[in-house]
């Protein structure tokens, strides 16, 4: 059976990085599964996509959670989407 996630891959062929820090956030951060429904719905949080937007707090959710994972926000891609990266330690 495929895990959930994957039925959305081909949605970040442009920003595969961010699919693949959202599915590493997902699995590793118990909380992400206590706080959303499922990983379509925290993936949409994390992206702010537009029918997230008029509910900031899951946003901010998502994205502490991204952080508290180890990735920080870098620069949106030409139509404006998340963009999420590794925080390199160095």
């Amino acid at each position: 059976m495929p895990a959930e996630w994957e039925q959305y891959e081909s949605r970040y062929r442009l920003r595969h990085e961010t699919y693949e820090a959202y599915v590493d956030v997902w699995v590793r951060l118990p909380e992400a599964l206590s706080r959303f429904s499922g990983w379509a719905s925290f993936s949409q949080a994390v992206s702010a996509e537009p029918k997230q937007r008029d509910r900031p707090e899951r946003v901010r959710a998502a994205e502490e959670l991204m952080r508290a994972g180890g990735y920080q926000i870098d620069s949106p891609t030409a139509s404006g989407a998340s963009r999420w990266e590794k925080v390199s330690r160095s």
